[in-house]
């Protein structure tokens, strides 16, 4: 997306940012859930820290995110007890902002919420 494209220039202009990005990068692992605003949920088939992750949607379709546009999946964890306090802000923190927004803090809130009732 032309967005996309417009984040990968900025992360040129900002080493301290991609930085985040890579570090959130290295968080995926084939096997975990991450929802997609317009694709739904879905499960990481493959991740490369070069050729990105690929992603496997519920309703079918398939598709590869690269450094920039991997800050469109928030994660899905039933098991965020298990990550350190580290790695669960890296995949939070979708936008690799170095904060989490009140957005990033809600959706981890509801999804803890939800695996603790679960």
């Amino acid at each position: 997306s032309a967005e996309s494209v417009e984040f990968a220039i900025s992360l040129n202009e900002r080493p301290s940012m991609l930085e985040r990005v890579e570090q959130r990068s290295r968080q995926f692992r084939p096997g975990q859930r991450f929802h997609h605003d317009a694709h739904g949920p879905g499960t990481v088939v493959a991740a490369d820290p070069k050729s990105g992750v690929t992603i496997n949607f519920d309703n079918g379709e398939a598709h590869q995110y690269n450094l920039a546009s991997q800050r469109k999946l928030k994660p899905i964890l039933k098991d965020s007890h298990t990550y350190s306090a580290e790695n669960l802000f890296d995949l939070m923190d979708s936008d690799s902002s170095g904060f989490l927004d009140k957005d990033e803090f809600c959706y981890m809130h509801n999804m803890a919420l939800e695996s603790h009732l679960a």
